[in-house]
């Protein structure tokens, strides 16, 4: 690598032993990665007619490689309020519109810097069915920025319904099955099953993806969203009792552009909690008659009183 020379002309009137301190600040912005020091060459000349160049001294400064990766997730919406009045389940559904309430959950990778990532892997975790329930229902999935995302365990739309997408990334593993083969893969339960209140890979069936992220800037980010539907049918069954419904994703830096690489590798993890609970307010709005009789009485009542403070 070629350094230029740099040249700082201060002005100082330096008498007989006296010392002066002055502190230069430097920026190394084109640094490539492929040294591991930088060295400062310091001469000072000054205006005197004898000894006017001091004695050269040589500065040595470590260059390091540091990301500082951090991995961020929200479930949206991160509470579901069921209804259950208001909500028909369907014995065979065909749109996904059949099932219930989205839900997205949303993976952020962030480099905050200073140094760039070559690639990094990113693993996550989608809690889809309880025993033969299906919980959260996949729909479809989107990514943003240098991440590309493959499925390990699990397949996306597994019963073919007809999906509204929203994003229409193209997706080799979303099952293409017809609706009206939809019944013969609905797994029937005679009886109530009991589900744990917190669902997640640990006792739940999940779906399984595989991330990797390319070349990671500082301030660049990469993003994957998981669109789900609730399956509401499968919480009815268990009226005002709640559930946690939790994805993970873990990820590590595999990586970095330089010649150096650092001594850790970032690594990290988050979970993703989506609360399934219950509206469970059963009043019924008042009568009209009963809220004629109410006006009617206090306008009484407030006539009343007009009348009494007018005969004081």
């Amino acid at each position: 690598m070629m350094w230029e020379c740099v040249t700082t002309k201060i002005n100082l009137l330096i008498l007989v032993h006296q010392q002066h301190h002055v502190e230069l600040r430097f920026s190394v912005p084109k640094l490539l990665g492929d040294q591991d020091t930088v060295s400062f060459h310091i001469v000072i000349n000054s205006s005197n007619s004898k000894n006017s160049v001091s004695n050269p001294v040589d500065v040595t400064f470590s260059v390091f490689v540091s990301a500082e990766v951090e991995l961020h997730g929200v479930s949206r919406p991160d509470q579901v309020v069921l209804l259950p009045a208001s909500f028909k389940p369907m014995e065979t559904p065909i749109h996904e519109e059949d099932l219930g309430t989205t839900v997205v959950h949303v993976y952020e990778l962030r480099n905050a810097g200073p140094s760039s990532v070559k690639n990094a892997r990113m693993n996550i975790s989608w809690p889809v069915r309880s025993g033969d329930n299906f919980t959260l229902y996949p729909v479809e999935k989107a990514t943003e920025g240098p991440i590309k995302c493959s499925l390990v365990a699990g397949t996306i739309n597994p019963l073919g319904l007809q999906l509204k997408l929203l994003w229409n990334e193209q997706d080799e593993n979303v099952t293409k099955e017809r609706p009206h083969d939809l019944h013969r893969r609905e797994v029937k339960s005679e009886h109530q099953i009991d589900f744990p209140p917190v669902m997640d890979c640990g006792n739940s069936e999940c779906v399984q993806l595989t991330c990797t992220i390319g070349q990671l800037n500082k301030a660049q980010i990469a993003v994957l969203q998981l669109r789900s539907r609730l399956w509401t049918s499968t919480f009815i069954q268990h009226e005002n009792q709640k559930f946690s419904l939790e994805g993970e994703a873990q990820f590590e830096v595999l990586s970095f552009p330089y010649r150096i690489q650092p001594e850790d590798y970032p690594s990290g993890h988050v979970k993703v909690e989506t609360v399934v609970t219950w509206n469970i307010s059963t009043g019924q709005p008042a009568p009209a008659w009963v809220i004629a009789v109410s006006v009617l009485a206090g306008l009484l009542l407030l006539g009343f009183l007009i009348f009494m403070m007018w005969k004081v």
